[in-house]
């Protein structure tokens, strides 16, 4: 079993000893980075394995590319430095990365960097120290060497001045980190080429000779793609501390998904106008709903002569294409073609002639760039590493292999493989297509605002023009043994499904047409951290209060409930104390002074308390402040309203009190307090119902596993029934889709409601019935947590719920309702008892409805009201029906 199978085991069993991430960690990231769940998870992992006195000091983090590994190595850079640990070696495989990994480590001025812009552990300012030896290592700072694994061997086996010896390492504690570390197994592997024989002198050899030069060191390594071996497989089964791979990547929404379009003959020119037509359509659709966005194409070659070839064959293309050449290439773009389909019906609706001109002046010679130019090396690594900058004007790369390992780039949106044959190298090919598959986040606008999270997929199951920004299209000539291959390889990377199965649901016409559709909204709330719930208000209106009142922060922190015990401060007065302990008469006198344990923070330490703020880092610089915390105007109202009211108990022998000693109570202060707000804000809230426009239902795909018809024998029911089936409901009229797919259970359900239809009709002009088909936008969340529980997972249990059914009606008796919205789940036997808490807040919504509305003048029936109904099963519908008649048959009127 891996070692973060073990850990999950004992969190699963025991959830009270999941630890917490340190806030020193969280407020010391770059504050425009959010950890996303599975790093936060990771971290969980490894604090969690810190715990275990017998420690792997090597660990290992299989993450797939575009997961975010660097940020997890900063992270535990800040980790070890609050351990003592100083001297880090960050070594890479490429020379092409290192000046961009450096960059995101110590530039703070880079798009990219890691750190907050003033690191603060424990009331002191840590810097960020680049040395080329550990002679220039500076103690209190983050000390950081950064080379190629290449150059360190070089380095280590050449004696030259200032260069770094295997001596250089022994009798210092320091933290090694090694990415792209499937590169360090050359000497594990049993079967080893060529190369493998150079990497194993350096790469494994070289890790392992520094890792073992001091009992206490640590090594970390980062993988996206460990090699499957059984030997390097059984190398790391104690040692990898998580796996995150690119199959979880994808399918939990942050990358790409991924559009293979195969294009019949050899004519490269098809090729390349097709990826051209493909980008230039995202940024039309990224500019209609005000997403900033320049798609990126790349182009690759097998050599450097071809790439150059292709160059000259690009230019000439663009320069002689026409709006002849134009249609004739639209002409032999077909339904199946995908995101290339799409761009076609787009742009055949305007003036062809536009659309020329714009591939034209999209694509100029300055806008393109040839990464295996060696006379413009530096340069060119630099627009290809800040591609997303506003500056950035690069619109096409030619490249051979320069870009296949430690790229980070979002805006890539078009592959072109402009050879022909065999692929070399397919597994190197499809990593590249991963890389490629990093997604771009964005925010929606308009009438698909506040649909999905920003940095994962949105539309899997809209067909929506937005969807395009969601895609990587791969550009090949349609051999099928290369798209075979290319194919196969991506499965198993799992950034293509081939076991799955696709099934299309049509909404009706009828329903497209209604006023409802057309014009209506529905309900739904959201979750997010408090964190994100501030960033978001203070990012739409500036000047909003801050989130917290003095009230709800008395009941929701410790340090307001009873006196803050503060340590013992001031070390000479410690050994003082050792002396007097030898009189028992004065012991006992000292330890009366009982009425000098219990003080007021600010009466204590007023003088001192703005010194130690400006010590304590960002938290309390006003900005920040005004932010979280309501009613202030100042930093000295801050104090008066949030700070007055901590009372202290202080250790029986704090009898002296100097100004450094308040110093250092009001840094321990700032601290606590500090801890335990961040601590707050990184839990869940469930914020405000919104109104969403319902015509952003459309048309679905929904995707699932291929279904086995194998008997269950212990109830004798086949698991394609269990799975649902595509049902065709075309015959009920006020059924918005045509089919749906579900249980013979939710066809019962169906069946009620038709029985209730024409009495429906009675109470509401227009009504329909709405299957929730896996759109996240209809998901509502729900607290169930309990806060007086010691499981801190109890405590902060907000839950999700998908409704399966959607009920809108607009009654003709409304009461100022324009619309009636009510939520209905069948439910099998089997899961009533399961699902309780789902029922109980149905039956909420039903006693108190809640009521969403918009009173801007461009919404119409923007007058929700949301209601639930018991659950629906078989082998009670009477209760059902009761509570249907009583609401819908009735809220119609009240």
């Amino acid at each position: 079993m891996k070692l973060y199978e073990e850990i999950k085991n004992v969190l699963v069993m025991r959830p009270n000893e999941r630890c917490e991430i340190p806030e020193y960690i969280l407020e010391n990231l770059n504050l425009h980075i959010e950890l996303r769940p599975y790093q936060k998870e990771a971290l969980q992992y490894y604090l969690f394995s810190r715990k275990n006195p017998e420690l792997q000091m090597h660990l290992m983090f299989e993450m797939a590319t575009g997961s975010g590994k660097t940020l997890m190595m900063a992270a535990l850079m800040l980790e070890c430095f609050k351990r003592g640990y100083e001297n880090f070696v960050f070594f890479v495989h490429s020379s092409a990365i290192l000046e961009k990994t450096k960059q995101n480590f110590s530039n703070p001025q880079s798009s990219k960097y890691l750190f907050a812009p003033d690191i603060v552990i424990d009331a002191q300012n840590i810097a960020i120290n680049v040395c080329k030896n550990f002679n220039e290592s500076k103690a209190g700072q983050i000390n950081i060497y950064f080379d190629t694994i290449q150059g360190l061997f070089s380095l280590l086996n050449r004696e030259r001045e200032n260069a770094f010896t295997i001596a250089d390492f022994k009798g210092k504690k320091l933290v090694v980190i090694a990415d792209e570390a499937h590169h360090l197994n050359a000497q594990t592997k049993k079967k080893q080429s060529q190369k493998d024989q150079q990497d194993m002198q350096s790469w494994e050899g070289v890790s392992q000779e520094i890792f073992k030069a001091h009992s206490e060191n640590m090594l970390f390594e980062f993988s996206a793609t460990l090699p499957r071996e059984k030997s390097v497989q059984e190398k790391y089964e104690d040692k990898i501390i998580y796996e995150y791979t690119l199959k979880d990547f994808r399918h939990e929404g942050y990358s790409k998904e991924i559009n293979l379009i195969k294009y019949e003959g050899a004519q490269r020119e098809k090729r390349i106008l097709g990826a051209l037509v493909c980008s230039l359509y995202r940024q039309e659709i990224a500019g209609l709903h005000k997403i900033a966005l320049k798609p990126v194409v790349l182009f690759k070659s097998r050599t450097i002569k071809e790439s150059n070839e292709n160059q000259e064959l690009f230019f000439k293309m663009l320069d002689e294409l026409d709006v002849g050449e134009l249609e004739k290439f639209f002409g032999g773009v077909l339904e199946g073609f995908g995101v290339l389909y799409e761009a076609k019906k787009f742009f055949q609706q305007r003036s062809l002639e536009q659309v020329l001109r714009d591939l034209k002046r999209e694509f100029q010679a300055h806008f393109i760039i040839n990464i295996n130019d060696t006379t413009e090396l530096e340069t060119n690594q630099i627009l290809i590493n800040t591609l997303e900058d506003g500056g950035n004007k690069i619109r096409a790369i030619f490249a051979v292999d320069k870009l296949n390992e430690g790229w980070d780039v979002l805006n890539l949106f078009d592959i072109v493989r402009l050879t022909e044959g065999a692929i070399n190298d397919t597994p190197k090919e499809a990593q590249l297509i991963g890389r490629g598959a990093r997604y771009f986040p964005f925010e929606a606008g308009g009438e698909y605002r506040g649909i999905g999270e920003r940095y994962k997929r949105k539309f899997d199951t809209l067909s929506v023009p937005l969807r395009a920004l969601e895609i990587l299209c791969y550009h090949a000539e349609g051999e099928n043994a290369v798209i075979h291959r290319l194919r196969a390889e991506l499965k198993q990377m799992g950034l293509i499904d081939d076991d799955r199965e696709y099934i299309e649901l049509k909404l009706k016409e009828e329903f497209k047409a209604s006023k409802i559709y057309r014009e209506g909204y529905f309900a739904a709330n959201k979750v997010s951290t408090i964190k994100n719930a501030i960033k978001n208000a203070h990012s739409e209106n500036p000047c909003v209060g801050g989130y917290f009142d003095l009230k709800a922060l008395k009941e929701a922190i410790d340090i307001f409930k009873s006196p803050l015990q503060v340590r013992l401060v001031n070390s000479s007065y410690i050994q003082e104390i050792k002396v007097l302990d030898e009189d028992m008469e004065q012991k006992e006198e000292l330890e009366g002074l009982d009425d000098r344990q219990n003080r007021d923070f600010k009466e204590l330490c007023g003088s001192v308390i703005l010194k130690a703020m400006d010590k304590s880092g960002e938290f309390f610089t006003f900005e920040n402040l005004k932010q979280v915390f309501d009613g202030i105007k100042g930093r000295g109202e801050f104090i008066e309203k949030y700070f007055a009211p901590i009372k202290l108990e202080l250790d029986k022998r704090q009898t002296h009190i100097s100004p450094q000693t308040r110093l250092e109570i009001a840094l321990f202060v700032c601290e606590a307090f500090k801890n335990q707000i961040q601590a707050k804000i990184q839990t869940l809230s469930i914020q405000d119902w919104y109104l969403i426009p319902l015509k952003f239902l459309g048309d679905k795909v929904i995707t699932r596993a291929k279904k086995q018809n194998t008997q269950d024998g212990k109830n004798g029911k086949n698991s394609k029934e269990e799975q649902g089936s595509a049902i065709d409901v075309t015959k009920f009229q006020w059924f918005a889709f045509k089919n749906f797919v579900g249980t013979s259970e939710e066809m019962r359900f169906v069946e009620v409601i038709s029985g209730y239809a024409t009495k429906l009709d009675e109470k509401y002009t227009q009504w329909f019935l709405i299957r929730n088909e896996r759109n996240p936008e209809m998901a509502v969340y729900v607290d169930e947590s309990d806060k007086n529980s010691s499981d801190p997972l109890k405590r902060n249990d907000i839950r999700r719920f998908e409704p399966d059914f959607y009920f809108l009606g607009c009654p003709k008796d409304d009461d100022g309702i324009e619309i009636l919205q009510c939520l209905i789940e069948p439910k099998g036997k089997g899961f009533v008892e399961k699902d309780e808490w789902k029922e109980k807040f149905l039956k909420r919504l039903l006693s108190t409805p809640v009521i969403v509305e918009n009173n801007e003048k461009k919404f119409k029936f923007s007058r929700v009201k949301v209601i639930g109904l018991p659950f629906f099963t078989e082998s009670d519908t009477n209760k059902f029906n009761e509570a249907l008649e009583e609401s819908l048959l009735s809220q119609a009127k009240s």
